[in-house]
C-alpha cells in the first residue's frame, strides 16, 4: 500500500539500478485495500486482501505481489 499524489492504493513497483542509484517505477493497480491476513500453503505464502464493498476477499500469492516498501 502506498500513497502517491493523494492517491492511496495498491501499486505494482519495479526497481532497477541506473548509474548506481535505485530507481523505482510504479503503476497504480487498485483503490485502497486492507490486508486481512496471511496464509501459507504447502510451498508458498499468500496475502488476503479485502476491498470495500467487495463480498469476497482476494487471495494472491505473496511472490506475485511482493513485500511492503522498506
Amino acid at each position: 500500500m502506498r500513497k502517491r499524489g493523494g492517491l492511496k492504493g495498491l501499486y505494482y513497483v519495479t526497481t532497477r539500478i541506473v548509474d548506481g542509484e535505485k530507481v523505482e517505477s510504479e503503476k497504480w493497480l487498485s483503490d485502497f485495500v486492507e490486508v486481512i491476513g496471511l496464509s501459507k500453503g504447502e510451498s508458498e505464502y499468500f496475502i488476503i486482501l479485502q476491498k470495500e464493498k467487495q463480498e469476497r476477499p482476494l487471495v494472491m500469492p505473496l511472490k506475485d505481489i511482493g513485500e511492503r516498501d522498506g
